[in-house]
């Protein structure tokens, strides 16, 4: 018996079974047990797919499947170094691959504004964030600015309120 990659990938929105006669699934129609019995397998099962015949049982996919032949995406053994995954870090593993985030949890498009509408708060890690092809927001120590990518210009936003010049008091 071979290995068999367990990945997933989001531009497809399925978690692939690669070495295995198992076709690729949607992300989030699956579901991973340890095994009731055996310490060294884990049961991957459909939670949309009913069993032939069934309309309470859902469809197994892996019934026994033992986790020394569970690979990750580069082809690395879960259960060998340097991961040296238990069962318990196994179906970690899976389930996070099995329910990775579709990108339509986090927006939705907006066909009259011809626009994604987010429908949570956005994290962007890196310290910029590409506007079009001309301009750039970032963030540099405790400020925010743009930045013109055609003449590198950088433009700092007020933040707070403009005073009135036309009074002495606020043109100091």
């Amino acid at each position: 018996m071979g290995q068999i990659k367990i990945y997933s990938k989001l531009k497809s929105g399925e978690v692939l079974f690669e070495g295995s006669t198992v076709s690729p699934k949607e992300i989030g129609s699956l579901s991973v047990e340890a095994h009731p019995s055996l310490s060294n397998r884990i049961t991957i099962k459909s939670n949309t797919l009913f069993k032939r015949g069934s309309d309470t049982e859902y469809r197994v996919f892996f019934r026994k499947l033992n986790i020394n032949r569970i690979q990750n995406e580069d082809g690395q053994n879960l259960t060998d170094a340097p991961l040296n995954m238990d069962r318990d870090a196994v179906i970690d593993y899976v389930t996070t691959q099995i329910s990775k985030p579709i990108i339509t949890e986090y927006f939705t498009y907006d066909p009259v504004l011809d626009r994604l509408v987010a429908q949570r708060d956005i994290q962007v890690d890196k310290s910029g964030f590409f506007l079009g092809e001309k301009h750039k927001m970032a963030s540099g120590n405790s400020n925010i600015y743009f930045e013109d990518l055609d003449n590198r210009a950088n433009s700092y936003p007020v933040f707070g309120e403009v005073l009135d010049q036309s009074l002495v008091a606020n043109q100091l």
